[in-house]
């Protein structure tokens, strides 16, 4: 049973995929094609829909380490294929693979655009790196919440 919790856990890391990535590139295709869209406000539900997530990970699995890094294992590997199309190919893939990796990070991208402007220089891997750190944060803040809720 301990290992379909882990299993559910592991699965739970792609929703931002599944219920937010390909939810908003559709929407960026047609609803606000020519109109601005609340993209900073959507950065912000994706980073407290993640808290949340870590606030469940204490319902799945007790290890903190071993929640974060499941929680958070299919964020780094969707940041380790950006890392690689994008310095190693120097391009996206032009396949589901390489869409998928953009469609992972872009509910995060203007939030990831707006603390990464202090830099000197901006790419989709930097900015998909700020994004990563946030989702980590964000999981680590909703874990320790959840365990001190716990705790009363």
């Amino acid at each position: 049973m301990q290992n379909v919790k882990r299993i559910v856990l592991l699965l739970i890391g792609f929703v931002p995929l599944l219920l937010f990535g390909f939810y908003l590139n559709h929407l960026l295709m047609t609803a606000f094609w020519y109109a601005p869209g609340p993209y900073f406000l959507i950065s912000i539900a994706v980073i407290v829909v993640w808290f949340v997530f870590g606030m469940i990970s204490v319902l799945l699995v007790s290890p903190k380490k071993e929640a974060l890094l499941l929680l958070n294992a299919s964020a780094f590997l969707v940041l380790l294929l950006i890392f690689f199309q994008e310095l190693v190919l120097g391009h996206m893939w032009l396949n589901q693979i390489g869409l998928a990796t953009q469609m992972f990070y872009l509910p995060l991208v203007n939030f990831g655009s707006v603390f990464g402007g202090i830099l000197p220089f901006h790419s989709f891997g930097i900015i998909s790196a700020i994004s990563f750190i946030f989702l980590l944060c964000a999981s680590y803040f909703g874990r320790i919440t959840a365990e001190r809720l716990r705790k009363f």
